[in-house]
């Protein structure tokens, strides 16, 4: 079993050193993976306010039922 190269690609762009084709491909690989990186992000970012926004109008709602309840004798 070999060990995983410090920085995944290493290998392969020395292997492709001098072939324009292969390291534009690689590089696009790159950019894929960093897109890939950033749309996790973003999606874990909207999940978050998608669940602060639920907690809110929790909070909403039994705020308005505490004060409804209150109000009626």
């Amino acid at each position: 079993m070999s060990a995983e190269p410090a920085l995944p690609g290493v290998d392969l762009r020395r292997r492709h050193r001098g072939d324009p084709a292969a390291e534009e491909v690689l590089a696009i690989r790159e950019w894929a993976e960093e897109l890939a990186s950033i749309a996790d992000a973003w999606l874990a970012g909207r999940e978050a306010l998608r669940a602060r926004q639920a907690e809110e109008a929790e909070a909403r709602e039994y705020r308005a039922a505490t004060e409804l309840s209150r109000s009626t004798p």
